[in-house]
């Protein structure tokens, strides 16, 4: 195992263009489409990546085996095509950011070595769910494929790589797609072996954060796992210990982060007055203007300031003015105590769930939008609503840096790469060597 990030050029796998057209087969992360809306995506397409990375359940049949099958059938017809040359592929996205501005976000899609855990200079930041980690243990399997890059960020404070991707932008992107959002999503190869070796040197130097594909980094390790354990000789470029990952540079002033807001449902006996008198303990709740509140917490919302939403108020809640954090929530490192979504998580969201979070699965819903977090509240969907701050990537990577762990979803790195727009495929046995390892 490396000391640093092991980053390769690969041959990726894209849509022919001849055959399809981009925009009606590429999807959002399999994680961020509603059940309910999946066949919106199958309808687009016959072709569209959804009916592989988010495959839908049929009596009697293995869906995973049922994608890697389909995927092997788009591969013979040249409906998908796999590059002749190993490259790094360049991604750019263009997207209106949460203030109401267009803005542009350059990185670059390769392979990196998989390391454990906090092994060595890859850092996690969230917890994941099991339950959703052995859907896409098993996707990988059946498949041996990647749909969507892990999206990681690192430090290129000299700007070395941002030069090194926008002289690759200079030409006409090879691939372009609009998705729903109206974030614009295009793709160049970034060919030659200098530019490719300088890319993949600078990345020998900085740590590795992943903002998003926490869940999809940790099934590749223990796919990786599972394929040591196997038995045979074992290398060290096998295929298998590496994993498809968007690198975008921590300074790059597209970086967009998100608020996720916390919706629970599901929690018997819960009545507006027994929610309010449970959060008086700890918070300040006053009615409140919804749309001033919530334009509050896009700003700096002042110290510890949430919104609260029920079927039919909304409040104002603050963290009361001498709250000892650290007799209240003497599980969690100061480092993560004064974080909001760490505040929210002990203080509101696990007395009112059982506290473990696997005891949340269901219970807690997630969501970025405060318009339909507050249509699910309104229709009854939820029971209630709670609006945070986002949280700053500065925060988080103070905290994973010390090698420690945020609660699930604290964070949202706006927008996602798509699924679709480059692929990653290995056969067993198949293994990187050459210089790049």
């Amino acid at each position: 195992m490396t000391a640093t990030p092991l980053v390769i050029p690969f041959r990726g796998i894209f849509y022919n263009g001849g055959r399809v057209r981009l925009e009606s087969v590429v999807a959002p992360p399999y994680d961020v489409i509603p059940p309910g809306e999946r066949g919106k995506y199958y309808g687009r397409s016959e072709y569209n990546v959804a009916r592989l990375d988010f495959r839908a359940e049929e009596p009697g049949v293995d869906a995973y085996r049922a994608a890697a099958d389909e995927m092997n059938s788009w591969e013979r017809a040249g409906v998908l095509v796999r590059d002749a040359a190993q490259a790094l592929y360049l991604l750019e996205q263009e997207f209106r950011a949460k203030d109401g501005c267009r803005k542009r976000r350059r990185g670059f899609i390769g392979l990196v070595r998989l390391e454990e855990l906090f092994g060595g200079t890859i850092y996690p930041h969230e917890k994941t769910f099991p339950r959703q980690k052995e859907d896409r243990l098993r996707l990988l399997r059946a498949t041996r494929a990647h749909f969507n890059p892990v999206f990681s960020l690192y430090s290129d404070a000299a700007g070395e790589a941002q030069r090194e991707l926008d002289a690759a932008a200079e030409k006409k992107a090879e691939a372009e797609a609009a998705d729903d959002d109206g974030t614009v999503h295009r793709v160049w190869r970034i060919a030659g072996e200098e530019r490719i070796a300088r890319l993949c040197s600078i990345l020998r130097h900085s740590r590795v954060f992943i903002a998003d594909g926490h869940h999809r980094y940790e099934t590749s390790l223990a796919f990786m796992r599972e394929s040591r354990a196997s038995g045979g000789v074992f290398h060290g470029d096998e295929a298998f210990n590496y994993v498809m990952m968007y690198f975008v540079r921590v300074e790059d002033e597209g970086l967009d982060i998100l608020p996720v807001h916390r919706l629970v449902r599901g929690l018997r006996g819960l009545t507006e007055g027994k929610l309010l008198r449970g959060l008086r303990k700890h918070f300040e709740v006053t009615p409140a203007d919804r749309a001033r509140t919530l334009e509050s917490l896009n700003g700096t919302g002042g110290p510890r300031t949430y919104g609260l939403e029920t079927r039919g108020n909304f409040y104002a809640m603050r963290l009361r003015a001498g709250t000892n954090l650290e007799a209240e929530m003497p599980s969690v490192s100061w480092r993560r105590r004064g974080l909001n979504v760490s505040i929210i998580q002990s203080l509101v969201i696990e007395p009112l769930t059982g506290g473990a979070d696997e005891d949340q699965y269901g219970k807690v819903l997630y969501e970025t939008d405060a318009a339909e977090a507050g249509r699910k509240v309104k229709a009854g969907e939820c029971q209630a609503a709670v609006y945070l701050p986002p949280t700053s990537v500065g925060d988080m990577i103070e905290v994973v840096t010390a090698r420690e762990i945020m609660p699930p979803k604290s964070t949202y790195f706006h927008p996602k790469p798509v699924s679709g727009l480059v692929m990653n495929r290995f056969s067993p046995g198949e293994r990187y060597g050459g210089e790049w390892n």
